[in-house]
């Protein structure tokens, strides 16, 4: 990713864990991004508000606010910002928890830094958050169907299970398996069909640059 001299973009980083708050803060900053760092959901939320950040990375568990209050707090006033979550939980329920709350991304603990740098990098790219988007804003989408994708699109190109996909479109009553194929193959044939790749027993993945919207 090319360093920008005169705009870095800004990471707010909310960790509670000074030792792992200072080695991401200097991994970020030695990459170019400016940081700002704060102990606490409480504090992040404070300098959300003040400095209106280009992507937020916090931990899930933390004290005074935890990280899924806060992007719950963000996602009130601000849709589009994205947020990485921290976390040492994979259960499902955890998973469906982030998605509903519309983060755009969590990482398993531990983690190594330069995987973080990854993911960070994906987000703050231009190309991908106009193509994501243009699908999220598709006129053509029921209601049902958006809500599938803004599931997929919490971690683009990356595989989302079955189950959350279910128990997060249709939560009162989980969805049969050829029900969630049906609307699949009818989102592929509006935003194109290598848009969302199947992996045959496991879940969807969503490509957004690859999207071919139909009018």
């Amino acid at each position: 990713m090319e360093l920008l001299e005169f705009a870095p973009i800004t990471v707010l980083l909310a960790e509670d864990d000074p030792t792992a708050l200072s080695l991401v803060a200097r991994k970020l900053r030695n990459n170019g991004y400016k940081v700002l760092d704060a102990k606490n959901g409480k504090e992040a939320w404070q300098i959300y508000q003040s400095h209106k950040p280009d992507i937020i990375i916090t931990d899930l568990e933390m004290p005074i606010l935890d990280g899924i209050s806060l992007a719950k707090n963000i996602r009130h006033v601000d849709c589009l910002t994205p947020i990485i979550i921290i976390t040492a939980h994979q259960e499902n329920h955890t998973l469906v928890d982030l998605i509903n709350t519309q983060v755009n991304h969590y990482i398993s603990k531990p983690f190594r830094a330069e995987h973080l740098l990854e993911i960070v990098e994906k987000f703050t790219s231009k190309e991908r958050a106009l193509a994501l988007k243009r699908i999220l804003s598709y006129p053509l989408l029921s209601k049902k169907e958006l809500h599938l994708l803004q599931t997929l699109a919490a971690q683009p190109d990356m595989l989302i299970d079955h189950t959350i996909i279910e128990h997060t479109v249709w939560p009162d009553k989980p969805a049969t398996t050829a029900a969630i194929k049906s609307m699949i193959k009818k989102l592929r044939g509006k935003i194109g069909k290598r848009t969302i790749e199947c992996r045959y027993g496991q879940g969807y993945i969503l490509h957004p640059h690859l999207a071919e919207l139909k009018e």
